[in-house]
Parts: structure tokens; sequence; C-alpha cells
């Protein structure tokens, strides 16, 4: 359909171009100038009706490959438009030849008889005449080769851009597929990390149970009952903010601190051995549930009759004593130190026993200027 266009086109060209040739030697020969002008309208009518077709035509066959990549109603419906377009375009191409031919033939019949007039009177202007038309020939060569060459061209871009387009498809089609691997090989790598999670989760909670049934093995092997006090694991406030009362009782708990070891620091003459039974910490509130704070109740010798423990204690009023030994101590521990540690001292020489208790933050950190 191309081809056939493009040859049509190029034959109107020639034609066209013959005539203006002899229309100019009928102008030149005095025919009738009212018919010349009339011709050369209808050949611009007829130039303007095949631009018309071929930008239709154009405009169907970039419609018509469209739909047959990607067919959609909306292509086929402009398809249906374009044809019409290519139908009413032929028609008024029909119209126009007819009308150049109508004009032609009515300036061929008068420029007859001019032609008949000038080759009795001058056969110079033969001469003319057969020098026009052998440009006019060889013009159509010259117009014919260029629209092959255009022909050729056009073929090749046609098959550079299918090639393209068929190269782009591959290219999507392999970056599709490796989306796909992608995807299942993060949908494999979630499954298994998914299944390492339940399994690590269920290592965790058999963990878990294990020590808590050891847990509950040893409390009762230490005889902690079911009435027992849960001790808080950390204290409510950070032990690096003391307060006011804290602050004034800093210095003191650390000379406290000095003087308990200077004590044991050196060795008494009448250094006695160790109470027996060793001495335990209790306390109204100190019943806790875990093995490991209630082993921390028992004291530590530290040597020339002095004991120290440790253990987290819990917020109110209460007392802390040592069973048969010295008097209970009565404390108030404030709710900012529910939890905190306590550094629990006795003194555990014959008629000195006394119980004493300093919060341990209190030792651990440099004394306020």
């Amino acid at each position: 359909m191309y081809t056939t266009r493009c040859r049509l086109s190029g034959f109107l060209h020639i034609l066209l171009l013959s005539t203006g040739l002899l229309l100019s030697a009928y102008a030149t020969a005095d025919t009738d100038q009212g018919i010349a002008d009339e011709l050369k309208a209808k050949q611009a009518e007829l130039l303007d009706a095949q631009a018309a077709k071929e930008a239709a035509v154009k405009a169907r066959d970039a419609l018509a490959a469209q739909q047959a990549s990607k067919p959609s109603p909306d292509t086929e419906r402009k398809l249906k438009d374009a044809e019409t377009d290519v139908m009413l375009a032929d028609s008024k191409l029909n119209s126009a030849k007819k009308s150049v031919e109508r004009v032609q033939k009515k300036l061929d019949e008068s420029a007859g008889a001019a032609k008949a007039t000038a080759q009795a009177a001058a056969p110079k202007a033969n001469e003319e005449q057969a020098k026009k038309e052998a440009e006019a020939k060889e013009a159509a060569q010259k117009a014919s080769a260029e629209l092959a060459k255009k022909e050729a061209e056009a073929k090749a871009a046609a098959q550079k851009a299918s090639e393209e387009q068929a190269r782009k498809e591959a290219e999507a089609k392999t970056a599709a597929l490796k989306a796909n691997e992608e995807q299942a090989r993060k949908e494999a790598e979630a499954k298994a990390a998914a299944q390492k999670a339940s399994e690590e989760l269920a290592k965790k909670e058999a963990e878990e149970k294990e020590a808590a049934a050891k847990k509950a093995a040893l409390a009762a092997e230490m005889g902690i009952d079911k009435n027992c006090i849960a001790l808080p694991n950390a204290p409510t406030r950070p032990a690096s903010e003391l307060s006011a009362a804290d602050l004034q009782a800093q210095a003191y708990a650390q000379g406290f601190l000095k003087q308990i070891n200077q004590l044991v620091s050196k060795k008494a003459a009448d250094d006695a051995p160790p109470i027996s039974p060793f001495p335990v910490l209790e306390g109204s509130k100190l019943n806790p549930c875990d093995p490991d704070q209630k082993s921390a109740l028992k004291f530590g010798y530290m040597g020339n009759g002095q004991y120290r423990a440790e253990t987290r204690v819990l917020a109110g009023e209460q007392t802390f004593f040592v069973k048969n030994v010295g008097q209970p101590l009565n404390r108030t521990i404030p709710e900012a130190d529910n939890g905190e540690i306590y550094v629990f001292f006795l003194d555990g020489r014959d008629g000195r026993a006394q119980l004493m208790a300093y919060k341990k933050s209190l030792f651990e950190q440099a004394p306020q200027q």
C-alpha cells in the first residue's frame, strides 16, 4: 500500500512538472492566459489533495501498527476514523485529478492550435520545446530516483525501529523474570527467618521454663514459702540520682566505711571467731521469692567481728534484725529507694552488737564538695 502510494505521488510530480513546462511553453506562445492560470490553481489543489491523502494514510498506518502491537477499544475507534479520513482524502484527490484533466484538456485544445501556428511560424520554438521536454524527462527521472532513495531509507528506519522494539521487549521480559526471582528469594528468606525466629522463641520459652523449674526446686530446697514477697529487680530511680537527704548522708556513710575498713585491716588482740550459727539478715518485709536474693541475706565475715550483707529493699517502714544478736534496726525506706541495694553492717563484737544500713550508691559515688 505504501509503495503504491509513493509511486502515485511520483507519477503526479512528473505529470505536474511536465505540465508546468508545457504551460510555460504555452504561455510563451501566447496561449489563453486565463486557462493557464486556472490550470495552475487546479494543480495546486491537486498537490494539496495528494499531501492530505498521504498524511491521512500515514496516520492510519500508525494507528494500525499501534492496534496490532497493543489492541485497545480507543485505538480501534481512532483507526476507523482514520480509515474514513483516508476515503475522504482519496475522494478529494480523485476530484482534483478530474479538475486538472478537464482544464488540461481545455488548455491542450487551445495550445494545440497555438502550437501549430507557432511551428509553422517559428521552427525554433520546436527546438526549445524539445529541450524543455528533455529537461522535464531528466527532472522526472531524478525525482523518481529521489523517491526510491527515500523509500529505501524509510524501509531501513522501519526495520531498525522493529529491531529496537524487539530488543526492548526482550529486556523487559528479562527484567520481569529477574524481579520474580528476586521476589521469590526474598519470600524464601522471610520464611526461613520466620521459621528461625519461631524456633528461637520456642527454645527461649523452653529455657525459661527449665530455669523456672530449677528456680522453683531451689526455692523449695531453701524453704521459700508461697507467701514470699517479690522484690524489685531495679530501683525506681537511677542510682546516679541522689536526694537531698542522700547528699547529706553521703559524707558520713563514706566516713563510716573508712572506719570499718580500718577496723578490719588490723588484727585485734581479742579478735573472736565468727558467730555461730552464722548471722542472717531478716526483716519485716524481707521474705524474698528469689533464691539468689534470699542467699544474699547471709552476712559475709570481714574480720575483727565485722559482717557485711547486701540486698534490695522495699519502700516503707520496716524492721531489720539479726536473730538473737543486738537490737533491731527500724528504718523507713523512701519511695524513691524502692528496689535500691542497701548495705548492712553488723558489729558482732561482744557488748557492741549493732546493725547499721546505708544505700550502696552512697559508697559508690565520690563525695560531693
